[in-house]
């Protein structure tokens, strides 16, 4: 494409190779997820099925109440978050995308925890860094045992030792 007296003249780009296309999106994306998080996942390699089943794009107040949670939260008398907390997490409100975990120690029930990347995420101040990832505060990390449909679990019970049942979440 060129631009000669204000006028636009299209002429056909260098043929590209194949190593050059881009990598087609593979299925539709999800309501529940904003395209640029599921092409963030996509380009990552990980399946549809599996991105569409544990992924879901937040924004708002709502990433307040899937991070912010534990007890162990300062709180104001009247139950609200400090002030302080509330500026450090104010980034959340621009959105991100949340991966959620299963409990397999409660019958592979939703657990509370989970990871939640910000589109616009705040700096630590110790470290002069942006924090990529955010998990809930004041709460112990748990290991990710992300729901899966049957076609991936059909191996992995005998190997795993723990029932693996076909999982609807989250949709």
């Amino acid at each position: 494409m060129t631009l000669t007296n204000n006028s636009l003249t299209l002429t056909s780009a260098p043929a590209k190779t194949a190593s050059d296309q881009p990598t087609p999106p593979q299925g539709n994306c999800p309501a529940h997820i904003q395209l640029p998080h599921w092409e963030e996942w996509l380009a990552s390699g990980v399946d549809t099925d599996l991105i569409a089943l544990n992924v879901r794009s937040l924004s708002g107040t709502l990433p307040y109440d899937y991070l912010l949670y534990s007890d162990g939260i300062p709180r104001r008398n009247d139950g609200r978050l400090t002030e302080g907390f509330l500026k450090r997490y104010a980034c959340l409100e621009a959105g991100g995308w949340w991966c959620g975990t299963l409990n397999p120690l409660n019958s592979n029930q939703p657990s509370l925890w989970g990871c939640f990347k910000p589109d616009q995420p705040h700096l630590d101040p110790a470290k002069g860094k942006a924090v990529k990832y955010e998990h809930p505060p004041k709460e112990p990390t748990q290991a990710f045992f992300c729901g899966f449909l049957g076609q991936f679990g059909s191996g992995l019970p005998a190997v795993i030792r723990f029932p693996c049942p076909t999982l609807k979440l989250w949709l």
